[in-house]
């Protein structure tokens, strides 16, 4: 639905229509954050934080400015985690958590039309993960949900895997699945090649200005993991490790792999934006200075690279 060719039948083949889809798929992901935020401790100010930290980290910007996939996969991934997060916290609560599963697996078959496989393949591993970080089995209605579940996933998908698949046949799977997928995964074909701890590298780039938060950030919630001793609260404790989860794994996938380019991690930076943006929060509630000084941090970051964005496309 955002990729180009949309924006290009309403509004022509332009720069504009090109950009718009990456802009808004940016912005819908920070809103996912400031709702995660909002949920794990009902608190306005926290999510208020994680957001402005999401919505000022390099890498986001970046990539919302490009006419790329990395940010159109990033925004349904982020909205499945999110919808997988409201699950998780309703349910503990004895609450009513089916509609928020349900909106997991329709995002999930979003990210699989807007970047193959990994849509499919990410949710369940992070999800996996976090829960092995939490000490917890999956709940019975979570693997229940599979049974209807993967074929909502796979439904939304087909809406342009079928048809692509009833006119190519085996040359759409020779490319698309085999080679765009698996091939670039094990092999050098495609000419990327970097060291294993190459995304080591890039992801405190993707998360500056807010690397030193999101450091002791990743600390708190490794401490949380050891002590069972929540940084807040419960809800926020909870947060942190889910993060913890959703940004390891992309990381440990795309590293394994043979091509590397530094926006196939960009599904992980929503999360360290929402590590760093704990601590952010903590920090900026010591007082109306803190708060200041941080929302100028936020401020000129936003300011720098939408100008350096707007300066290259005009070179």
């Amino acid at each position: 639905l955002f990729r180009s060719a949309f924006f290009y039948n309403i509004f022509g083949v332009t720069e504009f229509a090109a950009r718009l889809g990456p802009v808004l798929c940016g912005a819908a992901t920070v809103v996912c954050v400031w709702l995660i935020g909002r949920l794990a401790a009902n608190d306005r100010t926290l999510a208020n934080w994680l957001a402005a930290t999401a919505a000022s980290t390099v890498g986001l910007l970046t990539f919302s400015h490009g006419a790329t996939t990395d940010v159109v996969v990033t925004f349904p991934l982020t909205a499945a985690m999110v919808a997988y997060f409201i699950y998780d916290r309703r349910s503990s609560e004895g609450k009513p958590a089916a509609p928020a599963l349900i909106a997991m697996y329709a995002a999930a078959g979003l990210a699989m039309l807007a970047k193959g496989l990994i849509g499919l393949i990410f949710p369940p591993a992070i999800i996996g993960f976090y829960l092995l970080l939490s000490r917890r089995l999956p709940s019975r209605q979570l693997l229940l949900s599979l049974i209807w579940g993967l074929p909502t996933t796979l439904a939304v998908a087909a809406v342009w895997y079928a048809p692509m698949y009833a006119r190519h046949c085996d040359e759409f799977v020779r490319e698309f699945i085999v080679r765009q997928h698996f091939e670039r995964f094990a092999t050098n074909d495609f000419q990327h090649p970097q060291p294993f701890y190459f995304y080591l590298l890039v992801l405190p780039l993707l998360t500056l200005p807010w690397l030193p938060f999101l450091v002791a950030g990743v600390a708190k919630a490794g401490k949380s993991l050891r002590t069972g001793q929540s940084p807040a609260n419960d809800g926020i404790r909870e947060l942190m490790i889910f993060a913890l989860a959703w940004m390891v794994v992309p990381v440990a996938f795309f590293s394994m792999s043979s091509s590397k380019l530094p926006g196939y991690i960009l599904p992980a930076v929503p999360a360290a934006a929402m590590l760093a943006g704990v601590v952010v929060s903590g920090i900026a509630s010591s007082g109306r200075r803190a708060a200041a000084s941080l929302a100028a941090v936020a401020a000129a970051t936003l300011l720098i690279v939408c100008l350096l964005q707007i300066g290259r496309a005009h070179v």
